[in-house]
């Protein structure tokens, strides 16, 4: 157990303070890791000072959870930068998967951390989900593609040659392919193959699902 920190708390940003402890929490102990008490405990304030910042433990776990989402969707996002400003939609996805899946991958427990708290994609919702195939402003308004890595997937979907009607389908297949082959080998059946033997399987099953799908 890590000690107290006994310096007196001067930062002025208790909030995101605990935010960062709670990622650590995560890191260490998955999502039942991130206690309020303890992140508190950690920084050395007063319990009261952080439920001034968060009603209880679900809403410390929810901004870990926004700060994970965060951090994927940078990794996603790097991957896409780094290729040719004018290089295809088809390259730009499978680079946007391919951050996705070495983020969940390498992030020491984080992934598995966010997918204990997932209960539902937000995008499929009553409200969200007639907006998906239609509304991208809307849905970009409601869910940031800097901070969902759906709504970044689905953005560049949205410039192939999948037709409007088809782009929330398409964008559920390529999640579950790199959402199942990212939870395999962070956490599953695969988590101990070598990292060359996981990234050739990841681009396989790429390779099946942009041939499947028509992309």
């Amino acid at each position: 157990m890590k000690p107290v920190n006994t310096k007196p708390y001067h930062h002025g940003n208790l909030r995101e303070e605990l935010v960062r402890i709670g990622v650590e929490l995560a890191h260490e102990g998955g999502a039942s890791a991130i206690k309020l008490r303890e992140a508190a405990r950690r920084i050395g304030v007063s319990p009261s000072a952080a439920y001034r910042h968060f009603d209880g433990q679900e809403g410390l776990a929810a901004a870990v959870k926004a700060e994970i989402l965060l951090q994927m969707t940078h990794a996603m996002s790097a991957e896409v930068e780094a290729l040719p400003a004018d290089a295809p939609p088809l390259e730009k996805l499978c680079a946007a998967a391919h951050g996705f899946f070495y983020f969940a991958t390498n992030s020491d427990g984080l992934y598995a951390a966010l997918m204990e708290t997932v209960e539902e994609l937000p995008h499929l919702s009553a409200e969200m989900r007639p907006k998906v195939n239609a509304e991208l402003n809307a849905v970009e308004e409601a869910l940031p593609s800097d901070r969902y890595p759906f709504t970044f997937i689905l953005k560049i979907i949205a410039q192939t040659n999948i037709p409007d009607d088809g782009l929330t389908d398409a964008t559920l297949v390529l999640w579950a392919t790199v959402d199942g082959m990212s939870t395999l080998c962070s956490t599953g059946a695969l988590r101990n193959e070598p990292l060359e033997s996981k990234t050739r399987l990841f681009d396989l099953a790429m390779r099946s699902m942009v041939s499947g799908l028509n992309l």
